[in-house]
Parts: C-alpha cells; sequence; structure tokens
C-alpha cells in the first residue's frame, strides 16, 4: 500500500506537526479519498489574536504551509479539484481569513487547476544541482577556485553531525545577517527535525567553521539551514561543503534543492549551478470584510507584505 510520508517531508505529517510550533499555530491536514482516488494537503492554523491583540480569542484564524514548502498530494485532477473545494469551504466555515502557501518546486502540482481556487503567482526561479550529471562543470570559475582554495588546508569533513555543533555557526551567520527574529529556529526543535536528513560539517583544527543542515525525501535532498563562522570565511570552506556533500549524495540522490534567496545568497547558490526550477506561491483570501478591517485597524493600508495585517518577516 502507497504510503504518502515515504514521499516528501512536505507531505509528512510528523514534519508538520515538528515545525508548527515555529509558526506559533496548530498543525492541521485535510484528507479525501474517492472512489480509489486520494487526496492530501496539510497546513498551520494560527489564531489571529496572538498578533492582533484586539480581537477576540479563538475567533478568526489565518493559515500558512508548514516551514518551508508544501503541496497538494492527489491521484488524479478530480480528486484534486474535489479537495480544493472541500479545502475552501472548511476554511470560511472555520473563521480563517487568509491563507498564504509556498509550494515546494520539487513536487509537480497542476497549477492551472489549483489558481481557479487559489491566487497561484510565480516567483524567482529556484536553484537546483542536477547529481546525476557531471555537477561540477557547471560551478562558477570563482567557486571552483574557493573549493580548490580550501582543499589546500588541513580541514575534516564531518557526516551526521550534532545539532549543538551545528547550532554556533549558524546563530552567527544569522547574526551576522541581521536575520529577522523569526528564522531563528530553537536548538530543541532542530534536534527533532534533523531525523528528516543530516547535518554536515567541516572542522578546522577541532572548531567546527561551517555546517549545513539538509532534508532527505526519497529522490532528493533540499538545503534547509547553515552557517559559516565569520572569521573563516576567507577559507572558502563553505563553497567546499557543498562541494563535499554533493559528492556524498551523488550516488544516492537525484537532485540538490539549492532554493532561492535575495540579492548575494541568491548569487552565492547560482555559482554551483545554472540549472532552476520555477517557484510558485498561492495566496487566498477567504473573508474580505474582516480581512480589510484588519488591515484598516492595524494601520498597514501600504504593507507589500501577505496577509497585509501581519508585520513583514522577511
Amino acid at each position: 500500500m502507497y504510503k504518502l510520508n515515504k514521499l516528501s517531508y512536505s507531505y509528512n505529517s510528523d514534519w508538520g506537526e515538528s515545525v508548527a510550533k515555529f509558526d506559533k499555530g496548530i498543525y492541521q491536514n485535510i484528507k479525501l479519498e474517492s472512489n480509489g482516488e486520494k487526496a492530501y494537503f496539510q497546513y498551520i492554523k494560527r489564531d489571529i489574536s496572538n498578533e492582533l491583540t484586539f480581537l477576540e480569542k479563538d475567533k478568526y484564524f489565518d493559515i500558512i504551509t508548514p516551514f518551508d514548502y508544501g503541496g497538494f498530494y492527489y491521484t488524479s485532477d478530480e480528486i484534486l479539484e474535489k479537495i480544493l473545494k472541500e479545502f475552501e469551504l472548511k476554511c470560511k466555515q472555520e473563521n480563517i481569513i487568509s491563507g498564504f502557501f509556498r509550494f515546494n518546486p520539487l513536487l509537480h502540482q497542476n497549477y492551472n487547476l489549483i489558481n481557479k481556487y487559489l491566487d497561484i503567482i510565480k516567483l524567482q526561479n529556484h536553484i537546483i544541482v542536477d547529481l546525476q550529471v557531471d555537477y561540477q562543470k557547471y560551478f562558477s570559475r570563482r567557486k571552483t577556485r574557493n573549493i580548490k582554495k580550501a582543499r589546500k588546508y588541513q580541514y575534516k569533513f564531518i557526516i551526521e553531525d550534532s545539532v549543538e555543533s551545528f547550532y554556533i555557526p549558524y546563530c552567527e551567520t544569522m547574526d551576522r545577517l541581521k536575520a529577522d527574529q523569526y528564522f531563528y529556529f530553537d536548538i530543541e526543535i532542530l534536534k527533532y527535525l534533523v531525523k528528516f536528513g543530516k547535518i554536515f560539517s567541516i572542522s578546522y583544527y577541532g572548531i567546527v567553521v561551517s555546517s549545513l543542515f539538509l532534508i532527505e525525501d526519497n529522490d532528493n535532498v533540499y538545503y534547509f539551514l547553515g552557517g559559516t563562522l565569520s572569521s573563516y570565511l576567507q577559507y572558502g570552506f563553505n563553497s567546499l561543503l557543498f562541494d563535499l556533500v554533493f559528492e556524498y549524495y551523488k550516488d544516492i540522490k537525484k537532485i540538490f534543492f539549492l532554493s532561492g534567496g535575495k540579492d548575494g545568497l541568491y548569487k552565492y547558490k547560482s555559482e554551483f549551478s545554472n540549472k532552476t526550477i520555477p517557484f510558485y506561491i498561492g495566496k487566498k483570501i477567504f473573508n474580505k470584510e474582516i480581512y480589510d478591517k484588519l488591515v484598516i485597524k492595524m494601520e498597514k493600508e501600504n504593507n507589500d507584505f501577505f496577509p497585509q495585517y501581519r508585520e513583514k518577516t522577511v
């Protein structure tokens, strides 16, 4: 019998329940079976009164896909349309005001059909490394040079490192980038999430200087979190670490998903590969009257974030 949770972490209820704390919400899902067909979708339901304290608690909500990507599992377009209809009805019945959805680019989704029920928007392409080809030939000259430079040092490549080791360069990197507090994962959550993948690190004279937290599914590997100590950036260990990880997975997985990012981060990732894949998000206002009232009440008429009444976190 087909086991849904083996396909992707985006369909895994254990993952969804674990990261629900990160988005300060309650994990929920909707399932549908009809005539031998199946459909499934998971999401995080957030009490808006947690953010907008003037609201009556437990009355109005919004939803979001579990960090960082989600998607609909379905065995036919017919069952997909049925679950989309039921999902919309469920949201309206439960006083869900709006929804924001980040779709996993590696999962097949019928966006033409989904767009009938959610507002689908294509954003920047996300970067992938095809592990089934000679991926190193796509590295930029600068990336190749930095990797060669880093290989000359007496480093140690650590497979399945600890969350504690990872957490130090991760937090320092977040501080260096002045990241929003939203993107700081609690170490206890990470200790639980590591079972969905592995942590790889490079140590230099006993110090973990660069580390990657990766998520795995049947065929693919996803970049989740990473960090490098500021004082070791000049050595090129961060680029070397990616190369070593690609090598580790090349006979095990098909795609290494680097995702996207802004400005310098996107450029850094693109120096590993020229292969990209479209990234789509979805937005939906289920209750326009209350949504507009919230925007006005919060004085967010000029906010370009979605949902508009919430504080911008990116």
